[in-house]
């Protein structure tokens, strides 16, 4: 199983750069040979004629085939985009829900966030926006982390669930915290969200048990995983998450 990149393929890459270096320079050559005879008086009358047919026939042919390639590289780019796992991390969410508010009520906006980094070698590379977060955020999709600092990175490296509160309600001594507890560069522990006061992070292990993706949640509760059977819960979820990605993303 391996998560696919939200990061875009370059287009040297794709069907349609292949289809662009096979078919123009031949289409191109038909119409420059039509001008040269359209411009020599001794072609033979029927010559012009044939190039520009040919000229033409090559011209649809190349649209024809772009149009075909666009499509096909549309379809690989949906084929291999991690999105498919916001499904999976609604179900979660809502399953976590139900656990705090039984009566089918909605949790608070940034109550819970849940969202999914992949293994990209030394990095853990964000692939889905955050899942309850605030409407007006942008995710965070593609954002990019060592493997060796955070507790995210602390679950990629160890391959066991991990789960942290916030045990400075005072902003600097928080940073303070995270780079001394959990080795998170300053400047990157003080974009952390101030509101954040709960972490839970659960692996998901591939081919060999290897871990390829970090499931994340954070809270502004502190109390937010607290409870043993709670967080049982979302290991049981995070479960399912991995078998839903080893089949949709097998090779």
């Amino acid at each position: 199983m391996g998560i696919p990149s939200v990061r875009k393929r370059p287009f040297w890459v794709t069907k349609t750069f292949t289809v662009f270096v096979v078919t123009v320079p031949p289409a191109g050559m038909a119409w420059v040979a039509l001008a040269k005879a359209l411009g020599d008086d001794k072609s033979p009358d029927w010559l012009p004629e044939l190039l520009l047919m040919l000229a033409i026939w090559t011209t649809v042919g190349i649209l024809i085939r772009v149009a075909q390639s666009l499509y096909h590289d549309r379809e690989e780019a949906v084929e291999k985009s991690p999105a498919d796992l916001k499904g999976c991390l609604w179900v979660m969410y809502r399953t976590i829900a139900q656990r705090y508010r039984p009566d089918g009520g909605e949790l608070p906006s940034d109550a819970l966030r849940i969202t999914i980094h992949r293994v990209d070698g030394d990095h853990l590379e964000q692939c889905v926006p955050y899942i309850g977060g605030h409407p007006d955020e942008d995710g965070g999709v593609g954002r990019r982390f060592s493997k060796r600092s955070g507790i995210i990175g602390k679950v990629a490296m160890t391959g066991n669930p991990q789960w942290a509160k916030r045990k400075e309600a005072d902003r600097e001594k928080f940073l303070n915290e995270m780079a001394s507890v959990w080795h998170v560069p300053r400047e990157d522990a003080a974009k952390v969200k101030p509101d954040r006061f709960a972490w839970m992070a659960v692996p998901l292990s591939g081919e060999n048990d290897a871990t390829v993706a970090v499931i994340y949640l954070d809270s502004n509760d502190n109390s937010m995983f607290d409870d043993k059977d709670v967080r049982q819960l979302i290991i049981t979820g995070c479960l399912g998450v991995a078998a839903f990605a080893k089949e949709r993303y097998k090779a």
